[in-house]
């Protein structure tokens, strides 16, 4: 039962970024304080980092499949790491695509963003303990 309560949670939760970060674009977009293109800068930065923390703390749960049990403060915190790592390879990942589209080679740029993205998410996935469960000796 819990297990469907906190799928449920982290499926309001993904939907409820998109609607957060929407709502985060409109009020930038119509407070008119910055440049068009600087709100845009910032609202992708802001989705950016929030995406990264809400992907880090998802895979935890699925490479654990502990959906069960709450996350201590140490696991937090990994999880909290493990989302800025995400959030600074994508950071970097665009400042190249921005490089290489100013040098002309978008072709390039694409296929590098994606694929330091998949690494990135790889090395997350592969640093997650993998939790055994445990099995009693009469089975």
């Amino acid at each position: 039962m819990k297990m469907k309560k906190y799928m449920a949670g982290y499926i309001t939760g993904g939907i409820g970024l998109i609607f957060v970060t929407g709502l985060f674009g409109f009020i930038i977009g119509t407070a008119d304080l910055q440049k068009e293109e600087t709100s845009q800068y910032i609202v992708e930065i802001f989705s950016s980092f929030m995406g990264s923390m809400y992907l880090a703390f998802l895979l935890g749960r699925i490479r654990q499949k502990e959906w069960d049990h709450k996350r201590t403060p140490k696991e937090k915190l990994f999880y909290c790491a493990a989302g800025f790592l995400l959030f600074g390879a994508r950071v970097v990942s665009r400042l190249v695509w921005i490089g290489l589209d100013r040098l002309q080679k978008t072709n390039m740029g694409y296929p590098l963003c994606i694929l330091t993205d998949v690494c990135t998410l790889a090395g997350i996935w592969f640093l997650i303990p993998h939790v055994k469960k445990e099995v009693c000796e009469n089975e």
